[in-house]
């Protein structure tokens, strides 16, 4: 007895195309503003700080020269951890509005996979999307 591919239980990997990609991760306008989140001033004061660095990294990157001799520096990322509630999308949405830009919401579910690297290929082509949608 044989095994009918037609009716084969086996599934294929979950593999996001590029294609299907910029379909899915689509940049929206930011929800939330600073002033819409209540936070403890060191940690509104914190996010500031990331919101500043990156708000100015063009002029001192590219006007004052600094691409020269900081060729990984302007990049800027930051990690938002904790329990589910406590503010991180808020926090990144309001980040984002403060700089004027759009935000990427990326759902795990549509990127996770069960198969062995197909969920770090899931990831890079959101970034591909990201930098083709939102350059910077």
């Amino acid at each position: 007895m044989g095994i009918n591919p037609k009716k084969s239980s086996i599934s294929t990997p979950k593999e996001v195309k590029v294609e299907e990609a910029e379909n899915i991760f689509v940049p929206e306008e930011p929800k939330f503003s600073l002033d819409d989140i209540v936070l403890p001033q060191s940690v509104k004061d914190e996010i500031m700080d990331v919101a500043t660095y990156a708000e100015n990294s063009h002029l001192v990157f590219e006007i004052w020269g600094f691409k020269k001799t900081h060729k990984f520096s302007k990049r800027i990322g930051i990690n938002l951890y904790g329990p589910p509630g406590t503010g991180k999308t808020m926090a990144a949405h309001a980040i984002v509005k403060n700089l004027g830009r759009k935000i990427l919401v990326v759902n795990y579910a549509d990127v996770e996979s069960k198969y062995v690297g197909e969920t770090p290929k899931n990831l890079r082509r959101v970034f591909e999307v990201a930098m083709k949608r939102m350059p910077f």
